[in-house]
Protein backbone atom coordinates (compact mmCIF):
# COMPACT_ATOMS: atom_id res chain seq x y z
CA UNK A 1 0.00 0.00 0.00
CA UNK A 2 2.81 1.62 1.00
CA UNK A 3 4.06 1.80 -2.25
CA UNK A 4 1.45 2.85 -4.41
CA UNK A 5 1.53 6.36 -2.51
CA UNK A 6 4.85 7.11 -3.25
CA UNK A 7 5.30 5.21 -6.86
CA UNK A 8 5.11 8.04 -10.38
CA UNK A 9 2.10 7.03 -12.15
CA UNK A 10 3.73 7.90 -15.32
CA UNK A 11 7.25 6.31 -14.64
CA UNK A 12 5.94 2.97 -12.73
CA UNK A 13 6.41 -0.02 -15.54
CA UNK A 14 3.56 -2.08 -16.50
CA UNK A 15 5.25 -5.05 -15.72
CA UNK A 16 5.20 -4.07 -11.86
CA UNK A 17 1.69 -3.48 -11.93
CA UNK A 18 0.68 -6.55 -12.95
CA UNK A 19 3.07 -7.85 -10.18
CA UNK A 20 1.01 -5.61 -8.23
CA UNK A 21 -2.48 -7.14 -9.25
CA UNK A 22 -1.43 -10.66 -9.19
CA UNK A 23 -0.73 -10.26 -5.50
CA UNK A 24 -3.92 -8.54 -3.77
CA UNK A 25 -5.47 -10.16 -1.72
CA UNK A 26 -7.53 -7.45 0.50
CA UNK A 27 -10.08 -5.16 -0.61
CA UNK A 28 -8.39 -2.15 1.07
CA UNK A 29 -5.14 -2.70 -1.03
CA UNK A 30 -6.78 -3.43 -4.40
CA UNK A 31 -8.88 -0.08 -3.69
CA UNK A 32 -5.86 2.31 -2.03
CA UNK A 33 -3.46 1.08 -5.12
CA UNK A 34 -6.24 1.90 -7.97
CA UNK A 35 -7.89 5.22 -6.12
CA UNK A 36 -3.99 6.46 -5.34
CA UNK A 37 -2.11 6.11 -8.01
CA UNK A 38 -3.34 3.39 -11.01
CA UNK A 39 -5.94 5.77 -12.64
CA UNK A 40 -3.20 8.22 -12.99
CA UNK A 41 -0.89 5.83 -15.81
CA UNK A 42 -1.67 5.74 -19.15
CA UNK A 43 -2.15 2.08 -19.50
CA UNK A 44 -5.24 2.77 -17.25
CA UNK A 45 -8.28 2.27 -19.30
CA UNK A 46 -6.63 -0.94 -21.19
CA UNK A 47 -6.11 -2.44 -17.82
CA UNK A 48 -10.25 -1.91 -16.88
CA UNK A 49 -10.48 -3.75 -19.87
CA UNK A 50 -8.00 -6.44 -19.29
CA UNK A 51 -8.86 -7.12 -16.03
CA UNK A 52 -12.63 -7.25 -16.30
CA UNK A 53 -12.43 -10.84 -17.95
CA UNK A 54 -10.05 -12.28 -15.57
CA UNK A 55 -11.14 -14.69 -12.94
CA UNK A 56 -8.96 -14.50 -9.58
CA UNK A 57 -11.28 -11.97 -7.62
CA UNK A 58 -9.27 -9.19 -6.67
CA UNK A 59 -8.14 -8.96 -9.99
CA UNK A 60 -11.50 -8.74 -11.54
CA UNK A 61 -12.33 -6.18 -8.29
CA UNK A 62 -9.14 -4.09 -9.54
CA UNK A 63 -10.61 -3.16 -13.33
CA UNK A 64 -13.96 -2.00 -11.37
CA UNK A 65 -12.02 -0.53 -8.49
CA UNK A 66 -10.24 1.38 -11.14
CA UNK A 67 -13.05 2.44 -13.39
CA UNK A 68 -14.82 3.95 -10.52
CA UNK A 69 -11.40 5.99 -9.87
CA UNK A 70 -11.40 6.86 -13.86
CA UNK A 71 -15.24 7.94 -12.87
CA UNK A 72 -14.21 10.18 -10.52
CA UNK A 73 -10.98 11.93 -11.62
CA UNK A 74 -10.16 11.29 -15.34
CA UNK A 75 -11.95 14.24 -16.57
CA UNK A 76 -10.62 14.29 -20.09
CA UNK A 77 -12.14 10.94 -20.52
CA UNK A 78 -14.97 10.47 -22.56
CA UNK A 79 -18.58 9.98 -22.35
CA UNK A 80 -18.20 7.51 -24.98
CA UNK A 81 -15.31 5.49 -23.04
CA UNK A 82 -17.47 5.21 -20.34
CA UNK A 83 -20.72 4.11 -22.35
CA UNK A 84 -18.52 1.47 -23.10
CA UNK A 85 -17.49 0.38 -19.85
CA UNK A 86 -20.93 0.12 -18.58
CA UNK A 87 -21.11 -3.50 -20.89
CA UNK A 88 -17.82 -4.38 -19.30
CA UNK A 89 -20.78 -4.17 -15.64
CA UNK A 90 -22.88 -5.66 -17.54
CA UNK A 91 -20.74 -8.61 -17.96
CA UNK A 92 -19.44 -8.76 -14.42
CA UNK A 93 -22.45 -7.80 -13.21
CA UNK A 94 -23.84 -11.72 -12.31
CA UNK A 95 -20.68 -12.23 -10.59
CA UNK A 96 -21.86 -13.72 -7.31
CA UNK A 97 -18.50 -12.93 -5.31
CA UNK A 98 -18.31 -10.66 -2.69
CA UNK A 99 -16.41 -8.09 -3.89
CA UNK A 100 -16.83 -8.20 -7.76
CA UNK A 101 -20.00 -7.44 -7.55
CA UNK A 102 -19.51 -4.50 -4.64
CA UNK A 103 -16.71 -2.80 -6.56
CA UNK A 104 -19.27 -3.64 -9.99
CA UNK A 105 -22.23 -1.95 -8.14
CA UNK A 106 -19.78 1.32 -7.34
CA UNK A 107 -18.34 1.90 -10.79
CA UNK A 108 -21.66 1.83 -11.84
CA UNK A 109 -23.06 4.81 -9.44
CA UNK A 110 -19.95 6.24 -10.05
CA UNK A 111 -20.47 6.58 -13.78
CA UNK A 112 -23.98 7.92 -13.42
CA UNK A 113 -22.89 10.86 -11.18
CA UNK A 114 -20.50 12.01 -13.93
CA UNK A 115 -23.31 13.82 -16.07
CA UNK A 116 -26.87 13.50 -16.89
CA UNK A 117 -26.53 11.47 -20.30
CA UNK A 118 -24.46 9.02 -18.57
CA UNK A 119 -26.72 8.89 -15.28
CA UNK A 120 -29.60 8.00 -17.46
CA UNK A 121 -27.46 5.16 -19.39
CA UNK A 122 -26.26 3.73 -16.20
CA UNK A 123 -30.05 3.45 -15.00
CA UNK A 124 -30.60 1.94 -18.04
CA UNK A 125 -28.42 -0.74 -17.59
CA UNK A 126 -29.09 -1.18 -14.08
CA UNK A 127 -32.97 -1.40 -15.08
CA UNK A 128 -31.88 -3.90 -17.72
CA UNK A 129 -30.09 -6.08 -15.07
CA UNK A 130 -32.97 -6.23 -12.53
CA UNK A 131 -34.84 -8.02 -14.83
CA UNK A 132 -31.84 -10.78 -15.76
CA UNK A 133 -32.50 -14.20 -13.46
CA UNK A 134 -28.67 -13.12 -11.43
CA UNK A 135 -29.61 -12.69 -8.17
CA UNK A 136 -26.33 -10.75 -7.62
CA UNK A 137 -26.99 -8.56 -10.24
CA UNK A 138 -30.58 -8.28 -9.54
CA UNK A 139 -30.13 -6.77 -5.39
CA UNK A 140 -27.42 -4.66 -6.38
CA UNK A 141 -28.51 -2.68 -9.55
CA UNK A 142 -32.10 -2.20 -8.29
CA UNK A 143 -30.47 0.01 -5.52
CA UNK A 144 -27.45 1.39 -8.30
CA UNK A 145 -31.51 2.24 -10.83
CA UNK A 146 -33.04 4.78 -8.18
CA UNK A 147 -29.99 6.25 -6.30
CA UNK A 148 -28.76 8.39 -9.21
CA UNK A 149 -31.99 10.04 -9.24
CA UNK A 150 -32.34 9.98 -5.69
CA UNK A 151 -29.15 11.52 -5.20
CA UNK A 152 -29.70 14.45 -7.20
CA UNK A 153 -33.20 15.52 -5.92
CA UNK A 154 -31.99 15.27 -2.45
CA UNK A 155 -28.80 17.68 -3.31
CA UNK A 156 -31.16 19.81 -4.80
CA UNK A 157 -33.74 20.14 -2.41
CA UNK A 158 -31.64 19.88 1.06
CA UNK A 159 -29.12 22.98 -0.94
CA UNK A 160 -32.67 25.02 -1.05
CA UNK A 161 -33.97 24.04 2.59
CA UNK A 162 -30.33 24.67 3.38
CA UNK A 163 -30.05 28.61 1.82
CA UNK A 164 -33.44 29.10 3.63
CA UNK A 165 -32.98 27.91 6.81
CA UNK A 166 -29.90 30.40 7.00
CA UNK A 167 -32.02 33.14 6.38
CA UNK A 168 -34.46 32.45 8.55
CA UNK A 169 -31.83 31.95 11.41
CA UNK A 170 -31.11 35.48 10.42
CA UNK A 171 -34.56 37.27 10.70
CA UNK A 172 -37.17 37.62 13.26
CA UNK A 173 -40.30 37.48 11.03
CA UNK A 174 -42.91 34.98 12.55
CA UNK A 175 -44.25 34.57 8.74
CA UNK A 176 -40.69 33.71 7.82
CA UNK A 177 -40.31 30.86 11.01
CA UNK A 178 -43.79 30.13 10.14
CA UNK A 179 -42.73 29.11 6.40
CA UNK A 180 -39.57 27.68 7.49
CA UNK A 181 -41.38 25.34 9.40
CA UNK A 182 -43.50 24.32 6.33
CA UNK A 183 -40.97 23.76 4.41
CA UNK A 184 -38.70 21.51 6.63
CA UNK A 185 -42.36 19.39 7.23
CA UNK A 186 -42.63 19.27 3.39
CA UNK A 187 -39.13 18.36 2.79
CA UNK A 188 -39.20 15.60 5.84
CA UNK A 189 -41.59 13.80 3.68
CA UNK A 190 -40.30 13.52 0.87
CA UNK A 191 -37.01 13.03 1.44
CA UNK A 192 -39.16 10.05 3.93
CA UNK A 193 -40.63 9.19 0.40
CA UNK A 194 -37.54 9.01 -1.68
CA UNK A 195 -35.35 6.77 1.43
CA UNK A 196 -38.45 4.69 0.76
CA UNK A 197 -37.51 4.47 -2.75
CA UNK A 198 -33.63 4.01 -2.16
CA UNK A 199 -34.32 0.55 0.53
CA UNK A 200 -34.18 2.69 3.49
CA UNK A 201 -30.63 4.08 3.20
CA UNK A 202 -30.41 6.17 6.72
CA UNK A 203 -27.27 8.59 5.34
CA UNK A 204 -29.70 9.93 3.31
CA UNK A 205 -32.44 11.12 5.66
CA UNK A 206 -33.99 14.17 5.69
CA UNK A 207 -32.83 14.81 9.81
CA UNK A 208 -29.21 13.74 8.58
CA UNK A 209 -29.18 16.86 5.66
CA UNK A 210 -30.56 19.01 8.52
CA UNK A 211 -28.12 18.45 11.08
CA UNK A 212 -25.28 19.51 8.55
CA UNK A 213 -27.05 22.87 8.66
CA UNK A 214 -25.08 25.22 11.29
CA UNK A 215 -27.79 27.58 10.44
CA UNK A 216 -30.58 25.11 11.04
CA UNK A 217 -28.67 24.17 14.53
CA UNK A 218 -29.00 27.71 15.51
CA UNK A 219 -32.92 28.14 15.35
CA UNK A 220 -34.88 27.99 18.22
CA UNK A 221 -36.38 24.72 19.08
CA UNK A 222 -39.92 26.69 19.28
CA UNK A 223 -39.33 28.77 15.59
CA UNK A 224 -38.34 25.13 14.35
CA UNK A 225 -41.80 24.04 14.73
CA UNK A 226 -43.13 27.74 13.57
CA UNK A 227 -44.05 29.11 16.91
Amino acid sequence: MLATMLAEPLQIPEEEVERWVREFDCWSVCDSACIALLWKTPFAWRKVREWSRREPEYERRAAFALLAGLAVHDKRATDKQFRAALRLVSKAAGDERNFVKKAVNWALRQIGKRNASLREAAIQVAESLIATESRSATMRCANCAARPRHEVQRRRFSSSVRRMIGNTAKSRSPATSSLTAISVSRFRTCTARWCRECQGDRSESSEAILATSPQWRRVKPARRAGG
